[in-house]
């Protein structure tokens, strides 16, 4: 295997940490950064003894631990795991943006400053933002990827193979599937593309019927939740090996599946047109090769083509939306500024937060097409 020089990433929370443990595989040198919070602030140090304790005989990997933001330079990828992750079940990506966009800002322009022609994966969410912050911190656009794709359809093979274990009696391994991608959002507006998916060469729809399609497309986009949901917290072991296996991909010239910057004359190649003259952050499958990055073409039916045209269009919208949440999430605003521009953000959103009658500081969540006697009760500080 080609293994790539020199991997850096940032965060020890869990999908940072397991991140790092699989990239020890690919790489020759790790370094896994976390800021210091105190003089006394040993943390990556230990982590760094445990991951050494699991893969000293599985691994080559020169190993190393740091709190100093210096140690990522000349990194071939810089992978940024910090920030706000899902723990309820009622959470949603865009609830994490206001805390996690300023988090990401000073991320993506420390490392700029040190490893600037690092490729960079960022797995804060919600990731389908994420990209607006990191070109405006002077990332060329071939540089920039997040996390998503690769994740959702490890995903939407799983479930795949669950119903065809159910069809013909016995285990599937997801390497016997051929052209499955999700596209586009990494949310609930993904687009999971297997209808022209293969199993020992017979087109999936004629295995499946459409209840079992159905069934397979509603769980790979609520899969998240569901995770956070029974675990407590949202996953980690998943995304970190999908950071590992696109850093992997990426190096060795493979298919793989992520957000990447994408032109309207790519987009037409593959029958898509759109109306800017804009790249868009999506998600999508290409393949690098020695003069760039090259899309891979996909069948899609007409309902998933326009599914795609639907979010891209919405996409075009969002550099501005994330400047303008930007410019709320700053220093020196009140604590009631910062309050009505979340609520005012959500409620863009579809997600109604209203402050509890006779309740200091207590606020309470729901969705516009719910009940608000179901509301539940959120932290709201949390999320500012």
């Amino acid at each position: 295997m080609n293994k790539i020089k020199k991997v850096s990433v940032i965060g020890i929370g869990g999908v940072g940490a397991h991140a790092a443990c699989f990239s020890t595989f690919i790489s020759d040198n790790l370094v896994l950064y976390n800021r210091q919070r105190s003089d006394e602030d040993e943390r990556v140090d230990g982590m760094i003894r445990d991951m050494c304790d699991a893969l000293s005989h599985f691994t080559g990997c020169n190993i190393k631990g740091s709190n100093s933001i210096e140690d990522i330079a000349d990194s071939d990828v810089v992978v940024t795991t910090i920030g706000l992750g899902r723990e309820f079940g009622f959470e949603t990506r865009d609830m994490l943006f206001f805390k996690n966009a300023s988090l990401i800002k000073v991320t993506m322009d420390n490392i700029k400053k040190i490893s600037p022609d690092t490729r960079v994966i960022i797995a804060t969410n919600p990731v389908d933002y994420m990209g607006t912050i990191a070109k405006a911190a002077g990332f060329p656009e071939e540089n920039i990827f997040c996390l998503g794709g690769e994740l959702d359809t490890a995903r939407l093979g799983r479930f795949i193979c669950d119903a065809l274990e159910r069809k013909i009696g016995r285990y599937v391994n997801p390497r016997e599937l051929e052209d499955i991608y999700v596209v586009g959002s990494h949310g609930p507006n993904m687009i999971p593309v297997f209808s022209h998916g293969k199993f020992e060469g017979k087109y999936l729809k004629e295995i499946l019927d459409d209840g079992d399609i159905k069934a397979i497309t509603q769980q790979t986009k609520s899969e998240g939740a569901t995770i956070t949901k029974k675990k407590g917290k949202s996953g980690a072991i998943g995304p970190g090996a999908s950071i590992a296996r696109m850093i992997d991909k990426g190096h060795n010239g493979l298919p793989m599946i992520a957000h990447t910057y994408v032109t309207p004359a790519e987009l037409k190649e593959l029958g898509i047109e759109i109306d800017s003259d804009n790249s868009v952050f999506t998600g999508m499958p290409f393949r690098f090769r020695s003069r760039g990055r090259q899309l891979i073409s996909i069948s899609m039916t007409d309902e998933e083509r326009s599914a795609l045209i639907k979010f891209i269009k919405g996409q075009n919208a969002r550099d501005d939306e994330v400047r303008v949440i930007l410019s709320k999430t700053e220093e020196g605003l009140s604590k009631e500024e910062k309050v009505d521009n979340f609520i005012s953000f959500m409620a863009q959103k579809g997600v109604i937060i209203k402050p509890v009658l006779g309740e200091e500081g207590g606020y309470e969540i729901y969705k516009e097409d719910e009940d608000p006697r179901n509301a539940l009760s959120i932290n709201i500080w949390k999320y500012i």
